[in-house]
């Protein structure tokens, strides 16, 4: 995440000037929702690929394929919010 310069945090602290948070935490919180959020996806998607696996056509590489490019995503969202 970026950082802010003098005027813009000076905005952004005269604006929630009775709020006990600032600038940093609020970017912290946001990119745990997001990590949280797709986390929750790729469970999501390991859950439904386990249970995929009781109806025929469906093989084990095909159920861990689609666990892994998950994985890959999930790993990618991750290290683009980290920047």
């Amino acid at each position: 995440m970026s950082l802010m310069d003098a005027d813009q945090n000076a905005a952004f602290n005269a604006a929630n000037s009775g709020a006990s948070f600032d600038a940093g935490e609020v970017g912290v919180f946001i990119i745990s929702v997001g990590i949280v959020l797709i986390l929750t996806w790729w469970a999501w998607v390991a859950i439904s690929s386990y249970k995929g696996l009781s109806s025929p056509g469906t093989s084990v590489p095909d159920a861990a394929g689609k666990i892994v490019r998950a994985a890959f995503i999930v790993m990618m969202v991750i290290a683009v919010m980290a920047l």
